[in-house]
């Protein structure tokens, strides 16, 4: 059994336990990693506001025979500022959920850790979080090798200027996608499109998309 430290991203954390919490970590050393906090539910406890969604962490693990324990928090910071609304909040949980729920155990994916960031960080800035997310949906499928070709051989189909829209924000950085300009319904539309893909395709249940 080893302990090892490593800087980590939270996706998210469920109850564990009478006093414990399952927390959903994305790792730069071990990719996704579901790991449990022993008495993190205690108001006492010493990882009390460290190990919230999309704070980013320096942790030590203990990679016991059953579980991966988080025994230290060496330093952690929110990705999302005091300062963010409530919207910006909002769209950055599913950016989280929707990368814990995406991600099996283990997966690791060069560049995830840097995708996450930077899209955490056009999303305190943007006027169109619903942009920043749609793109990130986009940009991880592609990365993960499920993004399908919407317009042919699949009853996801779309018009032609959805497909371009989905093109651009493949290929281009996330800071140059606040120059999109879509229509709210438009937007609606797809992000239905990516949760029906990601539900019936991919077979992931997408809570809050």
């Amino acid at each position: 059994m080893k302990s090892k430290t490593t800087t980590a991203i939270v996706l998210g954390q469920k109850k564990f336990g009478e006093n414990d919490k399952l927390v959903f970590l994305y790792t730069k050393d071990f990719g996704k990693l579901m790991t449990v906090v022993r008495g993190a539910r205690k108001m006492t406890s010493k990882f009390t506001g460290h190990l919230e969604t999309l704070n980013s962490c320096d942790v030590t693990l203990y990679f016991g025979p059953g579980n991966i324990l988080i025994t230290e928090i060496l330093s952690s910071k929110s990705l999302l500022k005091d300062d963010t609304n409530f919207l910006q909040l909002k769209t950055g949980i599913q950016i989280a959920e929707v990368t814990n729920r995406l991600l099996e155990e283990n997966h690791a994916i060069d560049g995830l850790s840097n995708l996450l960031e930077t899209s955490i960080m056009q999303l305190k800035k943007t006027e169109k979080p619903e942009i920043v997310l749609t793109c990130y949906i986009i940009k991880l499928l592609d990365m993960l090798g499920l993004m399908p070709e919407f317009n042919t051989g699949t009853r996801f189909k779309m018009e032609e200027k959805y497909v371009k829209y989905f093109n651009y924000a493949k290929l281009n950085p996330m800071h140059m996608l606040d120059n999109i300009n879509l229509k709210t319904e438009e937007t609606q539309f797809i992000t239905k499109i990516l949760k029906d893909y990601i539900e019936e395709e991919v077979n992931k249940k997408i809570i809050h998309l």
